[in-house]
């Protein structure tokens, strides 16, 4: 597959809501990030247009690390072209319209332990 470069009538906005980290209370005995982020795709063109965003979401590897994500809308596609983690939203964009994606990941490990990770 060859690119034929940006396409200018397709703007993508992406903006970091929250990120909040540390205990998550007094009855779990885990530490906790959470994050929400959100992305906008919008059509500034005269005509519609077909869009695939993507967005690489977190997982874990590990059995005592634990991952929620909340996603509005549900991707249309998961673990996209087998790429674990790798969701995709279908998107038809009408001439003007913006379509916005919010997404919220939990992220729960082992108290003592270090997390590293960064969307």
């Amino acid at each position: 597959e060859i690119g034929f470069g940006p396409m200018d009538t397709i703007r993508l906005t992406w903006t970091q809501l929250e990120r909040g980290e540390g205990d998550a209370g007094v009855f779990r005995r885990s530490d906790t990030l959470r994050e929400a982020v959100a992305f906008e795709v919008e059509n500034t063109g005269t005509r519609p247009r077909d869009v695939l965003a993507l967005y690489a979401l977190p997982f874990s590897e590990q059995e005592d690390v634990g991952v929620e994500v909340r996603a509005d809308p549900s991707p249309d596609l998961r673990d996209w072209e087998d790429r674990r983690g790798v969701a995709g939203w279908n998107l038809t964009l009408a001439p003007g319209a913006t379509t916005r994606v919010e997404l919220t990941f939990e992220i729960d490990w082992p108290e003592g332990q270090q997390l590293f990770w960064q969307p």
